[in-house]
């Protein structure tokens, strides 16, 4: 008796416990405090340099986009469960208990045999139980259809993960080229100064014109604007990578440091028909439409499955006790019990229902033709993406190449021009044209490095690389119904 009470209470503490809810966080100081107690978080509070593969480790481990897939695929695991539990007897239970009075006093010349006031009382119980046997395959046809809702649920979190480890690798390269943006921005500043110094000691000596004067302050200021934006787009550029690692307040710790980009110019290390090759093999949204196509297929099969008789089997066990008490009758009191016992075998057969059912499985089949357009045109953006990057990526090589060659020329052309000036030889538009041209090629050669190391990012996720989940196995119920599915699955499948 004392360990029936343990196992009572052990049910109780676990449906107590599945009920509770953990509050949910709505103020910054909230936020803060449950990240701060989160063991995930903790694994990172001695990073003082992020580069772009822990980036998207953090992002991984927190991404709450990301997390919420796995319940995902949790769900979909149960949806299969209850599918298999098809193949299990249905058993129910019922009990009754009431009374019922009838007072036929009032009836005017009543019937020898009308009982003026019964009150009856009964009480009963009955099991019954049931079991399919035969459907048209509709039973096994639908779990292969969440079998295959299973399969792609994990693709789609697979697909999750390429996708935020490619946004992560954008914002941690924006951050960079908004830093670039702003060194250049400050050695613009710091020439326009020393500039702007000289050509205020030559204008108060009558030596350059106001206008010239005024150009350089222009120019200052304009580089000035420039240090602003930048600035600007790097916190945008770090709020953003911080969404997207799950950062607690939406920002990054304000010593966290990123490595800035490699000067080193690198182009992609095959021909484009591998890169192609690979993400028709291994990318994951592919992989879920193939088991849409499947889930499609079953259920198109199973629509056929609406044709055919429904055989049942059942048992049922009942008992009921009533009794009677009577007035102005033979006798006062009247009472029995009864039992019963039943079994059999049920045989449905729906012979028409105005063509509900042809026109039904005709919509499953229109659906099935659907998946597999679907599933074409998702190869053709694949194919597009991949494309895409690899020739993004070529290019940006390529101009980075060209941008780094001209920096020596512009940059010399800048220093012979501004002796130039100040020796009156040429007008102070020739010098800011010069200063321009070096601006824009050193932005020019940062933008070209940022978008190679983009490309880069981008063809890596086209094709699904640097992503490694453990493969997603069907769940495991009855050894011998798992054989039966993955027969029936290779007979209905293509």
């Amino acid at each position: 008796m004392k360990r029936y009470w343990i196992v009572l209470g052990a049910i109780a503490g676990l449906l107590v416990s599945g009920c509770r809810e953990a509050p949910l966080a709505e103020t910054l100081e909230e936020i803060r405090e449950q990240y701060a107690a989160d063991p995930e978080w903790r694994a990172f509070d001695g990073v003082t340099t992020l580069t772009p593969a822990l980036a998207q480790k953090i992002a991984e481990r927190n991404n709450p986009d990301f997390e919420a897939t796995l319940y995902a695929v949790n769900a979909a695991r149960m949806r299969y469960y209850q599918a298999v539990g098809a193949y299990s007897p249905e058993i129910s239970g019922r009990f009754e208990i009431g009374q019922n009075i009838l007072d036929r006093d009032h009836i005017v010349n009543p019937l020898p045999t009308t009982v003026p006031y019964t009150n009856r009382f009964n009480v009963g119980a009955s099991l019954r139980a049931s079991w399919l046997l035969f459907d048209g395959l509709a039973r096994e046809l639908n779990v292969l259809a969440s079998r295959s809702e299973y399969r792609i649920s994990g693709s789609r979190r697979e697909n999750v993960l390429r996708v935020l480890k490619r946004s992560v690798a954008f914002a941690y390269y924006d951050v960079l080229l908004a830093g670039e943006m702003e060194a250049i921005a400050e050695s613009d500043i710091k020439f326009q100064e020393s500039c702007l110094q000289q050509a205020s000691v030559r204008f108060n000596s009558g030596f350059i014109a106001k206008g010239d004067w005024l150009g350089f302050k222009i120019d200052l200021n304009r580089a000035r604007t420039m240090r602003v934006q930048a600035r600007q787009q790097r916190e945008v550029a770090r709020y953003a990578l911080a969404a997207l690692m799950g950062y607690p307040d939406g920002r990054l710790p304000p010593g966290l440091k990123l490595i800035p980009i490699a000067d080193a110019i690198r182009k992609p290390e095959l021909e484009l028909e591998f890169y192609l090759n690979e993400a028709l093999a291994r990318r994951p949204d592919l992989r879920a439409m193939r088991e849409a196509i499947d889930a499609a297929r079953y259920r198109k099969y199973a629509g056929l499955s609406a044709f055919s008789p429904v055989v049942n089997a059942y048992g049922t066990v009942g008992y009921q006790r009533k009794e009677d008490w009577m007035r102005g009758y033979d006798f006062s009191r009247s009472s029995w019990d009864n039992y019963n016992y039943g079994y059999g075998i049920t045989a449905d057969w729906l012979i028409f229902n105005g063509l509900q059912r042809y026109n039904r499985y005709r919509e499953l089949r229109e659906l099935y033709e659907e998946s597999r357009l679907q599933f074409a045109q998702t190869q053709l953006q694949v194919l597009n993406e991949v494309e895409t990057a690899y020739t993004i990526y070529r290019s940006s090589a390529e101009i980075a190449e060209l941008y780094r060659q001209t920096m020596d020329w512009v940059f010399e052309q800048r220093n012979l021009v501004v002796v130039e000036y100040w020796a009156g030889n040429v007008t102070i538009t020739r010098l800011r044209g010069a200063q321009n041209d070096l601006i824009s090629a050193e932005g020019g050669l940062a933008v070209s490095l940022i978008e190679m190391c983009k490309a880069n990012a981008q063809l890596i996720a086209a094709v699904n690389g640097e992503v490694e989940l453990a493969p997603l196995h069907n769940p495991e119920t009855i050894p011998v119904l798992d054989k039966m599915f993955d027969r029936l699955e290779e007979k209905f499948g293509e």
